[in-house]
């Protein structure tokens, strides 16, 4: 969930509902609000965040990666997320991640 301010208030908005598919608009705020926190639950057995940013020779980013994944105390993979940046006008989340869910993870 992320806090959205005001002069007049307060709204919670998630994340996924924060941008907007327009390049020009691409947030879905008011032009009198700004983004003042975001908020992530604490989660047990979390194998944490991948980022893999564009080259530093690129000044425009080509496409940047973000992975989670939250392990089951099995071992085995219980949720996992892949969301691709700069690849259309908001972050788009890759539902062919669900296909980790049930396997347990390795290096290879």
């Amino acid at each position: 969930m992320t806090l959205v301010s005001k002069a007049r208030g307060k709204r919670d908005v998630p994340v996924s509902a924060l941008y907007g598919d327009d390049g020009m608009a691409y947030l879905r705020k008011g032009p009198d609000e700004i983004l003042t926190e975001i908020r992530v639950p604490a989660v047990a057995r979390e194998v944490g965040v991948l980022e893999a940013p564009p080259p530093r020779v690129v000044r425009l980013p080509v496409m940047s990666v973000a992975a989670w994944v939250k392990m089951a105390g099995s071992g085995e993979v219980e949720d996992a997320r892949v969301v691709l940046g700069a690849v259309t006008s908001r972050p788009l989340e890759v539902p062919e991640s669900a296909i980790l869910l049930g396997s347990r993870l390795t290096d290879r």
